[in-house]
């Protein structure tokens, strides 16, 4: 497997993991803040622990899922030839890691199931 198609493949999972666990999968534990709340319904995520599974993750959670799995596969089709095309392809991952980590923090629900990616995402910027 040549080194496109594995990254390729590597970002498939990642977003078919992402959206599955922002927008799929039901828990009845609750790791947020329940201390943290929010007026606007598109924030808002279950602060408690349930007695049937729910899903812990905010409207805006489930919509940012779609775009941020859209982005690690388009991603993979940016031309990244010369040492510069690679440095600001990196940059930019980098900055959109950043951004999703921060975000992501407002819901340490959502921080816990993210942590895989972010730890691959990591890995595949210093190597």
């Amino acid at each position: 497997m040549n080194y496109f198609a594995f990254n390729l493949v590597l970002s498939l999972i990642e977003a078919i993991y992402i959206i599955y666990m922002l927008n799929f999968y039901k828990s009845k534990t609750n790791y947020a803040d329940p201390n943290v709340t929010f007026s606007n319904v598109f924030l808002a995520h279950p602060r408690t622990h349930s007695d049937v599974p729910v899903s812990m993750v905010c409207p805006a959670g489930n919509l940012m899922s779609w775009i941020f799995g859209t982005y690690l596969i388009v991603r993979e089709f940016v031309e990244k030839t010369c040492p510069e095309e690679i440095i600001a392809y990196k940059a930019a991952n980098a900055g959109i890691m950043v951004f999703g980590l921060a975000m992501s923090s407002i819901n340490y629900n959502v921080l816990l199931y993210l942590s895989p990616v972010f730890a691959i995402e990591l890995l595949r910027l210093v190597l």
